[in-house]
């Protein structure tokens, strides 16, 4: 069944109040569901900086400049794996006195090279924005000691202290309410559609020839029975 820009116009402005009531039911349960049943994450990052012997000597040349600086990108990784381990998370267990596994701050703490540089950030995601700062700043008073115990000649510098965060990154009530929206607009648009493709039934001459493609020759009018007429008349009588 083709539908043109006019059927489809008139499919919408016929399945419009059912369109509607949709639309702001997805935007109400998104809205609730985000508001309520989601529980609000807070973030706290700091950024630091690699920092090596061999990427502080002055370089010679370009080449050398570039060496040192692939050098330092390169071992960013690798101190990043020093503090993916067991111990380091024990560390940091320890020192933010906090009531979280092992295996919880694996789960909220996540390691992350910037832009191929020697400047990796930490983020902390918990419930409660004091927990993510504490465990941050523990990590920003254990990860330089961690690295320097392991590579002398490693040292972490921090470029970006961790901040106290007031607002929570996750969820966002209002564009979730709005993804909610569009999605129970899209919803009852295609239900709507699929309603008016599915139903086979005649209704006019209009539904025949666009069902079977075939001319119409005439039709028969619709006349008034003897018990309407009946009808009619008794209530003309009785307004009278």
């Amino acid at each position: 069944m083709d539908i043109t820009l006019k059927d489809f116009l008139s499919i919408l402005k016929k399945n419009s109040l059912f369109i509607i009531i949709c639309t702001f039911a997805g935007l109400a349960a998104a809205f609730s569901i985000a508001k309520f049943a989601i529980r609000p994450t807070y973030v706290s990052t700091v950024k630091l900086y690699v920092y090596t012997k061999e990427a502080s000597t002055r370089p010679s040349n370009d080449y050398d400049n570039l060496n040192n600086l692939n050098y330092a990108q390169k071992i960013v990784n690798t101190y990043i794996e020093m503090l993916r381990t067991n111990s380091f998370y024990k560390l940091v267990k320890d020192n933010s006195s906090l009531d979280y596994s092992i295996d919880e701050l694996k789960d909220m703490i996540k390691f992350e090279v910037l832009n191929d540089t020697e400047v990796f950030q930490v983020s902390v995601s918990s419930h409660k924005p004091e927990d993510s700062k504490q465990i941050a700043d523990s990590i920003t008073s254990l990860a330089p000691k961690t690295i320097n115990s392991i590579m002398e000649s490693a040292k972490l510098k921090v470029v970006d202290s961790p901040s106290f965060s007031t607002e929570p990154s996750s969820p966002h009530v209002y564009l979730d309410a709005i993804v909610g929206l569009l999605i129970g607009l899209i919803i009852s648009v295609i239900i709507s559609l699929m309603r008016e493709m599915l139903d086979i039934r005649i209704r006019d001459e209009e539904d025949i020839a666009s069902h079977y493609n075939i001319p119409i020759l005439g039709s028969i009018p619709a006349f008034e029975t003897n018990s309407e007429r009946r009808i009619v008349f008794q209530r003309k009588e009785d307004k009278k």
